[in-house]
């Protein structure tokens, strides 16, 4: 079993008129569990990536191996997807096996407004709950 097979996702039903919506939460769940195979489908291989605010990642690789490094969430909690254009962000929650809860936003660019077109650029955020 894939560690995204294992990962609970929680998130309300969108309306479906959004196509974007479903491949930013399919990032998200790519991003929270360094799923390479789908990181691929989605992101340019010259994207680039500011991930945590602070470190920059340039190229598919590269933004693949930090996503692979990150500890694997049991839960991914959805709480916003937005999606307009060329660019779109979702934000929520993931949760470990040892119950630590973490915000995170990723802010994506596609490289245009078609519906297959590859993500560019991500910027991510994280915070750790503290309890």
């Amino acid at each position: 079993m894939s560690k995204a097979n294992s990962l609970r996702i929680v998130a309300q039903p969108n309306c479906g008129n959004a196509p974007r919506h479903e491949i930013t939460r399919r990032l998200a769940v790519a991003l929270a569990t360094g799923d390479e195979a789908e990181l691929e489908d989605h992101l340019a291989r010259t994207a680039e990536g500011t991930l945590d605010g602070y470190t920059t990642r340039s190229g598919l690789t590269a933004i693949t191996d930090y996503s692979a490094q990150a500890a694997t969430p049991t839960e991914l909690r959805v709480l916003s997807i937005i999606t307009h254009g060329r660019e779109a962000s979702i934000d929520g929650e993931t949760v470990t096996a040892d119950g630590k809860v973490t915000n995170f936003c990723h802010v994506l660019r596609y490289a245009n407004t078609t519906k297959t077109a590859p993500i560019t650029a991500i910027r991510t955020y994280r915070a750790a709950q503290v309890t």
